[in-house]
């Protein structure tokens, strides 16, 4: 079965989408987005490897001329918010990762750690941004990127519930989670957690959110679908400003473990099947 979302979607069905787009694999769904948006994403790859290939030296990728390639690639990596931080930037994409002082293995975001393995500067050079490997996998990335950003731009919760769904496996303690924007949001917003919480120790924060989520369950793949519910279903109850009769809410808070016996009791669901 495939699907899109109609242009007149609403922020206050995000549960009801989810559903939805459970049916179908998130490769389908970004296969389907890429065909969808065809010119724009292969006018996007051929200015990245026209870009990649004039590159003189690994210096090239910061300068303000390069401005567009470099935020194609950050944004493959899910940092584009960082175009404007050159500086950190470059040494990261610098960093040994032998060395466990290099400021990408010092980044709590393991996004930096992913990018400076990509660039791979320190040991490759330039030869390693212009090799066939980096260009093809990037391109891969960009694509996937560009599909949660778009599934954002509908609906924040919903990207946020795929990187949850995509990342919470690979955590290796809860303070994988602190350190994650989206994996803190996601927690936060499920357990109800002041955001003042987060001026607290570090110690203090990890026994906050450690009893919010359990971390040996991160791999469990009924438990975090059974947390993105309750998740999404919170983000509707915000959304629709009233949590009183909302079934998402409804089910929320009677702890049901699947969403089949009671999906079609939630009205307004906006999306074309």
């Amino acid at each position: 079965m495939s699907y899109s979302i109609s242009s007149s979607y609403s922020s206050s069905n995000a549960l009801t989408s989810w559903y939805q787009m459970s049916k179908t694999s998130e490769d389908d769904r970004i296969a389907r987005y890429v065909k969808q948006n065809q010119k724009t994403i292969d006018a996007a790859h051929a200015n990245f490897e026209s870009s990649v290939a004039k590159l003189k030296s690994t210096d090239e990728l910061f300068e303000p001329k390069n401005y567009k390639l470099l935020n194609y690639i950050l944004t493959a990596y899910g940092l584009e918010s960082e175009i404007g931080n050159i500086g950190k930037l470059r040494k990261v994409a610098e960093s040994d990762l032998t060395d466990t002082n290099s400021l990408a293995n010092r980044m709590s975001d393991t996004r930096f750690q992913q990018l400076a393995q990509a660039l791979n500067f320190e040991a490759g050079g330039l030869s390693s941004i212009q090799s066939e490997s980096f260009i093809n996998g990037t391109e891969a990335r960009y694509e996937k990127a560009s599909y949660e950003i778009d599934l954002g731009n509908k609906n924040t919760a919903l990207r946020q519930a795929q990187y949850f769904k995509n990342n919470i496996g690979s955590i290796s303690d809860i303070y994988s989670v602190l350190g994650d924007n989206t994996l803190r949001a996601v927690v936060t917003k499920v357990g109800n957690i002041p955001l003042e919480t987060a001026v607290q120790s570090v110690e203090t924060q990890a026994q906050v959110f450690g009893r919010q989520f359990d971390v040996s369950k991160a791999k469990d793949e009924k438990y975090v679908d059974r947390y993105i519910q309750r998740f999404l279903a919170a983000a509707d109850a915000a959304a629709n400003g009233d949590g009183s009769t909302n079934v998402a809410v409804q089910l929320m808070q009677a702890g049901t473990g699947s969403l089949d016996g009671d999906i079609t009791q939630i009205q307004g669901i906006d999306l074309l099947i």
